[in-house]
């Protein structure tokens, strides 16, 4: 039962076959999220966090995303670790956040990676360590993610855990530029002119 009332529930959030509604898809939702359906968490949570179809509500998308992550839900698994990373819905708590992004991460969660890297990066919720960082960024630049191309690109340009490397910086920056994610040209106007 609850299977089909999460389905109805993405029908009317998408449109599909049926008239795009939103507080109907937070009503079909919530049937499916209290019979413990773990997708249907998350979806609510979404609802809850964007504020379609119910008002928003920070406190309740962090409610229900914790009650998705726990049945190992990689999607809600990485939202309550950003909202514990930011402090959105529940007290800021960097350790929860890391707990969570590496649940996230071990389903192989693009975004945990980066995000990992940067907490160990900037040392949140663990002891700051460039190598780690370096490793997470890695693990997510193999997957094409422009974001750690450009932390890495950080990372070569100012020798953070290891030597400066402005050849190396070039290039990841250029790839940045070129996924057209955000715009980097500053960065390597400065980089050609050192090299």
């Amino acid at each position: 039962m609850s299977y089909a009332q999460n389905n109805l529930g993405w029908m009317y959030r998408n449109g599909n076959g049926v008239a795009k509604d939103y507080a109907l898809a937070f009503f079909w939702y919530k049937q499916a999220a209290l019979q413990g359906h773990s997708d249907a968490q998350n979806n609510l949570a979404d609802l809850y966090e964007d504020g379609k179809g119910v008002a928003q509500n920070k406190t309740l998308a962090a409610f229900w995303y914790l009650k998705s992550a726990q049945q190992g839900n990689r999607h809600a698994q990485f939202q309550i670790a950003w909202d514990y990373n930011a402090g959105e819905g529940v007290d800021q708590d960097y350790k929860q956040a890391m707990y969570w992004y590496l649940k996230a991460a071990a389903q192989e969660s693009v975004g945990a990676y980066v995000n990992i890297g940067y907490m160990y990066k900037h040392g949140q919720g663990v002891e700051k360590d460039y190598q780690a960082a370096f490793e997470w960024f890695t693990k997510a630049a193999e997957c094409n993610d422009a974001t750690a191309w450009y932390n890495l690109a950080i990372m070569y340009h100012y020798g953070e855990g290891r030597p400066v490397d402005l050849r190396q910086a070039l290039d990841l920056y250029r790839k940045v530029q070129s996924s057209g994610t955000r715009d980097v040209s500053q960065e390597i106007r400065e980089t050609e002119d050192l090299l």
